[in-house]
């Protein structure tokens, strides 16, 4: 089973909002979840799709070979779903709207 992220990428951004000068574990995850605010924004969909993006988790201390498959909420277009089909590991991502790694355009929906 994998982990639950409950992740707000404003905790990571400094006050120009670019990634703060965080520690290597720190800097990582928050590398991990811009990736992830960019691909799902990039589609702009509700429906959950594959990205290219590599699964960081490590069960049994190997690497995991999964790629996280994202998307907006249907239901809270605040929040960022994204998971990895190969070990569960899963996640909510907020604060991302007004930061530079939103792809939106105009606030629309497909």
């Amino acid at each position: 089973m994998g982990n639950t992220w409950i992740t707000n990428i404003q905790h990571f951004l400094n006050e120009h909002g670019d990634i703060g000068d965080l520690p290597g574990p720190a800097l990582n995850l928050a590398n991990h979840i811009t990736l992830i605010i960019e691909e799902a924004t990039y589609y702009n969909e509700y429906e959950p799709r594959m990205t290219t993006i590599k699964c960081r988790r490590r069960p049994r201390r190997r690497k995991c070979t999964g790629n996280i498959a994202a998307c907006i909420d249907k239901d809270n277009p605040g929040q960022i779903l994204w998971f990895c089909p190969v070990c569960d590991d899963n996640g909510i991502i907020t604060g991302w709207e007004s930061t530079i790694y939103n792809n939106l355009r105009h606030g629309e929906f497909n």
